[in-house]
């Protein structure tokens, strides 16, 4: 707070230059004091090349620069995507602590984000609340000031005027510009504190009275922005995540951190930006999964006219959902909304094969043909087109997981999803599916038996 445009500038260039001598860097654009920031902020927007013609994807770019920018000095740095075009800061978790006092709130928000730092993933953790900007305070002796007829309005205009300028109702021309003319103290004049003290304000009598006379000036500071929410004042605390997914660094702080901080009344917290747009869009991903079960289900129902078939379809659903584990754990991805939609298209993809198996089973069966006998016809017959049907799915989805193309790091969860859920899924509804319609169907037939007779 409190630094000029051109040393700001001064000290951002060499991190421009730094930045643009790395290989993958194709644009780097300076931006210092736009939009409503102050001077005192910028930021530094890079472009990298495509995906295609560099060998480090753009999160390890951005792990790199975290380590070189670590500790510069004069600057605090914090390195984010601004992938998705959303507006605000970008980063994951946000956490918004509310309350009546400003100082309190900036307490517990100091407090929660030394808690953050020492997660280990946490990084480029921050506040919303700036440093406060140094000021210099006049209280008006209300008392005194009455003496000599002033009051604080007049007394706030001559302040104004003399530090801030006045533009009177006056102007000058040269040539062909008219120039306004404005009331104000000259530079040297406006200096330091004694300066305002010595300002002299006229009275109804014509006197001029010393402000420093009749009211107490003095230095102090305040923030340079107040930010609200749902009529509270408000702190932001903001952390990006390395090596853990955000949700498990949102789950730490709401059942561990929060407590700790024992907000009293009157103080509350939430999550927001796009951890709470996160937690929104998982519960609607759940929603849709659960309904996307029974739909299946309600299909199969009516397709097979039966209500125990389709539930021993649907138990390939499990080893799907596994092999989606699995595959996400060696791949390095974590769950995000990608991978929730890949486990959304698995529910439908997975249940292909069973459906094979266990419709070629009935036909045979009602041909005549032995429960047992079926079974062995329909793996044996069906192995081929299950085989060549999934290998199709998996090599059309290698490109996504593999990371080829513009933007495959947003998307590759997806494919890892998909593939690891399918080969999963394929190799033990071979054998699980077979197994469980053999056991439930002679179980049938014979307690059919037993009642007939």
């Amino acid at each position: 707070i409190g630094t000029s445009l051109q040393k700001t500038v001064e000290l951002a260039k060499p991190l421009q230059q730094e930045i643009s001598q790395l290989p993958e860097v194709k644009i780097v654009a300076l931006n210092i004091g736009n939009g409503r920031n102050p001077v005192n902020q910028g930021s530094l927007d890079i472009r990298l090349k495509p995906s295609n013609e560099r060998e480090r994807s753009m999160q390890q770019i951005m792990d790199d620069l975290r380590g070189r920018f670590q500790n510069v000095e004069g600057l605090k740095v914090t390195v984010v995507s601004n992938q998705g075009g959303g507006r605000g800061d970008s980063r994951p978790v946000q956490i918004g602590l509310r309350g009546s006092n400003i100082k309190e709130l900036k307490n517990y928000a100091q407090q929660l984000a030394d808690m953050i730092r020492r997660t280990e993933g946490a990084t480029d953790v921050d506040i919303s609340d700036s440093e406060e900007q140094p000021e210099i305070v006049v209280k008006l002796d209300h008392a005194k000031a009455s003496e000599f007829g002033l009051d604080a309005t007049e007394v706030g205009k001559v302040i104004e005027m003399a530090i801030m300028g006045k533009s009177t109702s006056n102007s000058y021309t040269i040539g062909d510009n008219d120039y306004d003319i404005i009331l104000q103290l000259e530079q040297s004049q406006r200096t330091n504190i004694n300066d305002v003290m010595n300002l002299r304000i006229s009275s109804s009598a014509g006197q001029f009275i010393r402000l420093g006379d009749i009211a107490d000036v003095r230095y102090g500071s305040g923030p340079t922005r107040i930010e609200r929410e749902d009529k509270q004042r408000q702190i932001v605390v903001y952390a990006n995540t390395v090596g853990i997914s955000p949700g498990d660094l949102i789950s730490k702080v709401r059942d561990e951190y929060i407590p700790e901080l024992n907000l009293p009344p009157g103080y509350n917290y939430k999550m927001i930006g796009q951890a709470d747009n996160m937690a929104r869009s998982f519960k609607e991903v759940y929603k849709a999964v659960i309904l996307a079960i029974v739909v299946v289900y309600m299909v199969l129902a009516a397709q097979f006219e039966s209500f125990s078939q389709p539930l021993i379809i649907m138990v390939s659903l499990p080893f799907a959902i596994i092999g989606a584990i699995l595959g996400l754990l060696v791949a390095g991805q974590t769950a995000n909304m990608m991978s929730m939609i890949g486990f959304t298209m698995l529910l439908g993809l997975v249940t292909k094969n069973a459906i094979l198996l266990i419709d070629y089973a009935n036909q045979e069966r009602e041909k005549g043909m032995s429960i047992r006998e079926a079974v062995l016809l329909a793996c044996s017959l069906r192995l081929r087109p299950i085989l060549m049907t999934t290998l199709s799915t998996i090599l059309g989805m290698l490109p996504i997981a593999l990371g080829i193309g513009e933007g495959a790091e947003l998307r590759q969860s997806m494919g890892v999803v998909l593939i690891g859920g399918l080969t999963t899924s394929t190799l033990l509804t071979l054998v699980v599916v077979p197994l469980i319609y053999l056991l439930f169907e002679e179980w049938k037939a014979k307690n059919y038996v037993q009642r007939g007779e």
